[in-house]
C-alpha cells in the first residue's frame, strides 16, 4: 500500500527506515512508536503520527500537505 501511494505521488520522496538498524536516526526523529508517519515539507514537519493509515488516509495527508501555504507555516 506504500508503495502504491508513493507511485501516484511521483513528485514526493517516500522512505521507510529500519529503525533498529538506523537507531540513532529513530532517537534523532523522536520515534516511539511504531509504525509512525513522519511529513515533511521544505525540511518542515508537518505531520508526526504513530498508527496505520490506509490509501486514502495518506493520500489526505499529502494532499492537505500540498496546501499549505508554507510562508504561513514559516511565519508560525
Amino acid at each position: 500500500m506504500f508503495s502504491r501511494v508513493a507511485e501516484k505521488h511521483p513528485g514526493h520522496r517516500f522512505a521507510q527506515i529500519d529503525t533498529d538498524a538506523e537507531k540513532e536516526l529513530r532517537d534523532s526523529l523522536e520515534i516511539t512508536h511504531l509504525p509512525s508517519l513522519l511529513v515533511y515539507r521544505d525540511g518542515l514537519l508537518l505531520f508526526k503520527q504513530a498508527g496505520k493509515f490506509d490509501e486514502e488516509a495518506l493520500d489526505d495527508i499529502i494532499s492537505q500537505a500540498e496546501s499549505l501555504d508554507m510562508d504561513e507555516v514559516r511565519a508560525e
